[in-house]
């Protein structure tokens, strides 16, 4: 992949232009700092994988540490889009929630720099505030709030303190993202997602079940 950035003084931005070269720019270094780490990788080595020299580089960014949020914040956007097309044209609430939740999961099986970059940040950066990743879902979080409050609302899903419910559910799904790539586990994305609904929205108690556990716990 090679580009040149130069261009005629005085000469307006090509603002379509530019935003191309700074995603190219993004997306070799996302897998740069997957392959290699965040250490292991430098903005010379960026360059060449790119075909042009590091002055081009600093015309988009200002340092590595740069670079490597604006690739976080790329893939949190890469993210939420397949998200939101899988679920677009979809009216039936519960299938959405199937369609999401699949969708996440097969975004970071076949992106497994990005879960690299993720674990890059907490080694790297962990005294830096909120990671890039819970920053992303606190911002889109009301999204599935509404949703669950939709569910209750149609009489799919009992009263449940939603902001509670989506956490539990964020952290969860997390969790098994996590699991999946640190245990190389390549189970279909629609099944995982049909077996998280189970256990969420179905449950594992009966109702004798659920009943004892309110008198013990």
């Amino acid at each position: 992949m090679t580009f040149s950035a130069s261009r005629k003084r005085g000469r307006p931005v090509d603002l379509a232009l530019h935003a191309r070269r700074r995603r190219e720019i993004l997306e070799v270094a996302i897998r740069l700092f997957g392959q290699q780490g965040y250490s292991a990788t430098d903005t010379q080595q960026l360059a060449q994988a790119l075909g042009v020299g590091k002055g081009t580089i600093y015309r988009y960014f200002r340092s590595k540490r740069e670079i490597f949020y604006a690739a976080l914040r790329h893939v949190m956007s890469q993210l939420d889009e397949e998200i939101q097309a899988s679920i677009r044209g979809v009216d039936d609430p519960l299938r959405l929630s199937g369609q999401a939740i699949a969708a996440y999961l097969r975004f970071f099986q076949s992106h497994p720099h990005a879960v690299q970059l993720l674990l890059q940040e907490l080694v790297h950066f962990r005294h830096e505030g909120l990671p890039a990743y819970f920053q992303h879902r606190r911002q889109t979080m009301h999204r599935w709030v509404n949703h669950l409050h939709h569910l209750m609302t149609t009489g799919a899903m009992r009263p449940v303190p939603a902001e509670n419910t989506v956490e539990i559910m964020g952290d969860s799904l997390f969790g098994i993202m996590l699991s999946n790539f640190l245990n190389q586990r390549q189970r279909p994305p629609e099944i995982q997602a049909r077996e998280v609904l189970e256990v969420f929205f179905c449950g594992l108690l009966t109702e004798q079940g659920r009943a004892h556990l309110r008198t013990v716990y």
